[in-house]
């Protein structure tokens, strides 16, 4: 379906307004004669706040401009190729697009405030020998940079599974890690989850929620790490659940039921299995659709999957028809890794729905800076600074414990300083 730009859009509307054609689902078929389905009912609601909004005053005729509407590289000191100025271009097109897409999110016709925020993040692997530190300090400030621009009156932080490395997860796992206990391990998770619960809070008054589900990496020697973590993070005032191995969470702002058709319903699982060339292996990708034919048997309809596991991000690769699979980037470096695993790409997926809506604008990739990922993939101290840090983190938690009075209910371990 070929789209208006929302300029044209807005004409448009007022067009029909002024035929006495005021229903925006018409007004939705007369500009778009082939749309159904979700895309009539998103089209729908941005009709709605256009007339909600009132019709705008006409613009005055703008003088012709003083530049002309297209400068040659060699005018302005930079001779290019043919391939060079056609790649110049692509770039400059680009950049065109990305900001037509800014301003289309901050535009007074699109207004995302007070809507809903729904964060997924996985494989965070702490305290792993190759744990990413500083690219998990980015991500962290760009997360509450995203929160500050969009201002929700709710965020969701989805945990989706691997929050700590395990133990006896593979062979000699014990090599890398950095602290000698299971214990240890959950409770510094839970001070890097507390401290980045008080960076958000810190930009933000919404109401904040975390889900965890279960990983793979979430065991030690085959009991599970994640329930005692919630419990950890509960008991210390964080606002947590667990939700087991997989969860259906409707992360639109009207805060629908899972079974409500105006739901949107993302399937949220840890993931499993492997591939050297899908983010997704083809046996989940079956096993996924078949577990979505089930759902909807149970009128549990799905709307997209997102997954981690495989520490490979990506956004909107539709396995079926309509069925987006998403999923989000690993925070370890794996020092064993055959040729490319550590450049796949990192980082976490937000889910932004505006108020009272049933669905979600395009997903938000939160994506670290380069800089920061090769700070940590070529560090050749990376296992010592984590080493470092987790004694930290064991001492921030004890202190945190204490403070809000958990440690009656944490017992307080003494560690030796060997």
């Amino acid at each position: 379906m070929a789209m208006e730009t929302r300029v044209d859009e807005q004409t448009r509307v007022w067009e029909y307004v002024d035929q006495g054609i005021e229903a925006p689902s018409k007004i939705a078929r007369c500009i778009y004669p082939n749309i159904s389905g979700k895309d009539l009912n998103a089209t729908r609601m941005r009709i709605k706040r256009i007339i909600d909004g009132g019709q705008p005053a006409p613009q005055p005729e703008q003088p012709p401009s003083f530049f002309p509407p297209q400068i040659d590289p060699a005018e302005i000191g930079h001779p290019a190729t043919d391939e060079q100025r056609l790649i110049q271009e692509l770039k400059q097109e680009n950049d065109r697009l990305k900001l037509e897409r800014e301003w289309l999110a901050h535009s007074s016709a699109t207004d995302y405030h007070n809507g809903t925020l729904t964060i997924a993040m996985s494989d965070l692997h702490f305290f792993d020998r190759g744990f990413l530190l500083q690219t998990w300090e980015n991500l962290k400030s760009k997360t509450c940079a995203l929160i500050e621009r969009y201002k929700p009156r709710r965020v969701v932080v989805v945990i989706n599974g691997d929050i700590i490395g395990g133990r006896g997860i593979y062979r000699n796992q014990h090599t890398d890690n950095v602290l000698s206990t299971t214990e240890q391990q959950i409770k510094a998770g839970m001070f890097e989850i507390y401290t980045m619960h008080q960076q958000i809070e810190a930009v933000t008054d919404a109401d904040i929620e975390y889900i965890v589900t279960q990983g793979n990496h979430d065991y030690s020697m085959g009991d599970p790490t994640a329930p005692p973590f919630v419990w950890g993070c509960r008991t210390i005032g964080l606002p947590m659940r667990f939700v087991g191995t997989e969860t259906v969470m409707n992360v639109a702002d009207n805060e629908a039921d899972i079974k409500d058709p105006n739901a949107y319903n993302i399937l949220f699982e840890h993931g499993w299995g492997g591939s050297q060339a899908s983010p997704t292996s083809p046996a989940m990708i079956l096993a996924t659709l078949v577990k979505i034919i089930g759902y909807s048997q149970k009128q549990v309809l799905i709307n997209r999957v997102c997954h981690g596991h495989v520490h490979w991000r990506s956004v909107g690769l539709e396995r079926a028809r309509n069925m987006p699979f998403d999923v989000t980037g690993g925070l370890q470096r794996n020092d064993r890794a055959s040729i490319g695993k550590n450049t796949r790409p990192v980082g976490w997926i937000a889910y932004l729905s505006p108020p009272d809506s049933g669905t979600i604008i395009r997903p938000i990739e939160i994506v670290p800076d380069d800089s920061d990922i090769d700070a940590d993939i070529y560090n050749p101290q990376l296992p010592e600074h984590n080493r470092a840090s987790a004694s930290r983190a064991i001492q921030g938690f004890e202190e945190i414990a204490e403070n809000v009075g958990a440690l009656s209910f944490i017992e307080k371990q003494v560690y030796s300083k060997n």
